[in-house]
């Protein structure tokens, strides 16, 4: 079956009938289904999930099916890749380490290093706060993932360890050493990994404890997929439309390795609501910003503080190799929207349009 046949199928199906949509009636959440149905049939994904908050009410939409076999519709459980949204969440353990006096934004990293592992003397001071605002001079990704045995382009994360890390730092020099903004998914890593020593305890066992344990999150994990056999998983394509297999991560999951479902995103989204922040002080200081970038940006624990059209805007995207995913929040109106879909194709065009929208009503 061609692809514009197949869509036209999709499309007609999901028309007549959209599971997952809650208080639906209003001619805004019309609109919104009808711009998610359109997104969908436009994209390569066989499934889209999108949830946003306006007036502390969650309304979310499921469409479509977790593969091109259609085997399963897309629910409120079904579990996507978040990808770099995840540092977002790692964040709030930053934040968290701080509250407990176990780390410093202020501090070189060197504090939380484990003994016995040296570092290069290329290596320049990079503080936490240098860490958590992508101001540390180390790359996007560590020189040694690619030649690491069993690499596969397919699975870039799925061999690299510890001990990697290790080694590349023995070795490093910075090939930016002024710390200019540079995205860095090693960088975050890295600090995940800090934090997870500092307590002595794993990344997946202190999210539990202090993020997906306390908002309910049943449906989260940085745990890799095939460790999730009873959990119904979208299955991902790449932005041609290919299936892909799902990324597999070890030390550096907390950079882009947490897996979760739409119903779990609303909850996480409902604590920056203003109301939610009160309760909660860590969801407020994670959105403070840290550092400018190019005048008008501005970054906050891993959160990016932009202006689009004049609108404020607080935002994260991720994609993996057959993932993507956006969060958005306005904070005048109090405002959250989360969408993730399994092809590797930027949800971004759609959360923005939502947005807008939102805003205007």
């Amino acid at each position: 079956m061609n692809n514009c046949i197949r869509y036209t199928l999709l499309l007609f199906s999901l028309l007549i009938s959209h599971n997952g949509i809650k208080a639906q009636g209003t001619n805004t959440d019309d609109w919104i289904l009808a711009k998610a149905n359109e997104h969908l049939a436009a994209s390569h994904a066989t499934g889209l999930s999108i949830g946003y908050i306006v007036d502390g009410e969650i309304k979310m939409v499921t469409l479509g099916y977790t593969d091109q076999e259609q085997t399963d519709t897309i629910d409120t459980e079904t579990i996507y890749e978040i990808g770099s949204i995840s540092k977002t969440i790692v964040g709030l353990l930053l934040q968290q380490a701080i509250a407990d006096g176990k780390m410093d934004m202020q501090s070189d990293f060197r504090a939380y290093y484990p003994a016995g592992h040296s570092l290069s003397d290329d290596v320049p001071e990079i503080t936490i706060q240098d860490l958590a605002t992508h101001h540390s001079s180390l790359p996007r990704l560590p020189g040694n993932i690619w030649n690491k045995k069993g690499f596969k382009m397919t699975n870039p994360y799925a061999m690299y360890d510890s001990l990697d890390v290790y080694s590349f730092m023995e070795k490093y020099y910075a090939k930016n050493p002024k710390k200019e903004y540079a995205y860095s998914n090693f960088g975050a890593g890295l600090l995940g990994h800090l934090i997870g020593l500092q307590y002595d305890q794993s990344v997946e066992s202190l999210l539990h404890k202090y993020v997906f344990g306390p908002l309910d999150m049943t449906h989260s994990s940085i745990n890799n997929v095939a460790t999730l056999d009873d959990w119904s998983i979208a299955k991902g394509h790449d932005a041609k439309g290919n299936p892909t297999p799902n990324w597999d991560f070890k030390v550096l999951a907390p950079a882009g390795g947490i897996k979760c479902s739409i119903s779990d995103m609303m909850q996480y989204a409902q604590a920056y609501t203003r109301s939610a922040q009160k309760s909660n002080p860590l969801y407020s200081k994670v959105l403070v910003p840290q550092r400018e970038i190019e005048g008008t940006r501005s970054i906050a624990t891993f959160w990016q503080l932009a202006k689009y059209k004049g609108i404020n805007i607080i935002h994260h995207s991720g994609m993996t190799g057959g993932y993507a995913s956006t969060m958005m929040m306005h904070p005048e109106k109090d405002i959250v929207i989360v969408a993730l879909t399994n092809t590797a194709d930027s949800i971004e065009p759609l959360v923005i349009s939502v947005l807008t929208k939102l805003i205007k009503e």
